[in-house]
């Protein structure tokens, strides 16, 4: 079959790309194909279906994770090669524009395994899966479809959204490290006013504390000067009585 795609592309070299939609989580995820809207690789999952969909499944959590979009388009190569070996691997196709370069594997029924996907991960080669429906017609204008259409085709690798989606971790990590800095810093201002404040209350209640006893001593050498000008005023009294 790759053979035929092959021959489609020399004869048309255009082949519409999927958008690659990347996302960089904390930790390894599984490196199986789990389900039809997602593969992973490494700590990396690629992500299909289309990107309003992505950003509605993990808007909740797409705070502490990095996110990398490359919008799809068509291409049109320079030239096309068929099993070239490239490394420790044999792409079935090989699509050149100028000096870059994407590993094409056209799948029916075996898809790209880990061990496989390790070694395109070593080679850095962006690699696009193909995957043809096992009842496709074997007619030219049913593949030209294939190849001129987004659906059908799952990235693999690629290395320029795994960068971007890398650069955008590391961005929100430093983003997160900072708003923690942050949020202690405002905790911190925050408990030092309110020990601030708690000393200024204690000030205050000592201040009012020394000002009733204060008041207290001066009431009492008020009470003491009363009644030391009330007994003189009674001694004072006897003694002019007594003539």
């Amino acid at each position: 079959m790759h053979l035929a795609v092959k021959a489609l592309l020399e004869a048309d070299p255009q082949l519409a790309l999927p958008t690659c939609f990347v996302i960089r989580h904390d930790t390894e995820g599984s490196r199986t194909r789990e389900s039809k809207d997602s593969t992973w690789s490494g700590v990396f999952e690629y992500v299909t279906g289309e990107s309003e969909q992505v950003w509605s499944r993990d808007l909740a959590s797409v705070h502490h994770r990095g996110i990398a979009e490359l919008p799809g388009k068509m291409v049109r190569f320079d030239r096309v090669e068929v099993e070239r070996a490239h490394g420790s691997i044999r792409p079935d196709l090989v699509g050149i524009v100028g000096e870059r370069r994407i590993n094409l594997e056209v799948a029916a029924a075996h898809f790209i395994d880990n061990e496989k996907l390790a070694k395109i991960r070593n080679l850095g080669v962006p690699t696009l899966e193909i995957v043809l429906p096992p009842s496709i017609d074997p007619d030219w204008e049913a593949l030209r479809k294939i190849l001129h259409s987004p659906d059908g085709k799952f990235w693999r690798f690629n290395p320029l959204a795994e960068q971007r989606a890398e650069a955008d971790y590391q961005a929100r990590q430093a983003a997160r490290v900072e708003r923690r800095r942050r949020d202690e810093e405002r905790r911190e201002r925050e408990a030092e006013r309110m020990r601030a404040q708690q000393q200024e209350e204690m000030r205050a209640r000592q201040q009012a504390a020394e000002v009733r006893k204060q008041k207290a001593v001066l009431r009492e050498e008020a009470l003491q000067e009363a009644t030391y000008g009330l007994v003189a005023e009674v001694v004072l009294r006897r003694e002019r009585d007594s003539f």
